[in-house]
């Protein structure tokens, strides 16, 4: 009967951990949280540009029922600037809010911008300047 009872508990917690980015801060530190999906939505934001990824829902046999996937946010350099567990029921951050329009592009040309030609050819001293705490929500 205990386990009838705390099974929907374990049930979020395991999901949570699942889709927390825990310690990570670049994108490539997130497989399996991201979906492979057809496209990502970047736009200005607050801060700069923002590539947008969905994560992906619990796993089957799990009792958790979020109302929506995570979302995570990168940086143009794939730096991890943070993620929003629940869009569906949580506000989302202005520090993560679109200034204008929004565009759609491919998951392709979406590591194109992160990780192309042009990324590698960045002064080394950019690398050295310090980022902002990231955020959890």
């Amino acid at each position: 009967m205990l386990l009838v009872i705390s099974y929907p508990v374990i049930s979020e917690w395991i999901y949570h951990r699942d889709i927390s980015p825990g310690e990570a801060t670049h994108f490539s530190e997130f497989s399996g949280k991201i979906r492979h999906q057809t496209s990502v939505r970047v736009f200005e934001a607050r801060d700069g540009t923002l590539f947008q990824f969905r994560g992906f829902g619990p796993r089957a046999g799990l009792l958790a029922v979020p109302s929506s996937t995570p979302i995570y946010y990168f940086d143009e350099d794939g730096t991890f600037a943070g993620w929003v567990k629940d869009p569906g029921d949580m506000e989302i951050p202005e520090r993560f809010q679109a200034i204008g329009e929004a565009e759609h592009i491919s998951i392709k040309e979406a590591h194109r911008r992160m990780f192309g030609q042009e990324k590698q050819s960045h002064n080394k001293a950019d690398m050295a300047i310090p980022r902002k705490p990231l955020e959890q929500f």
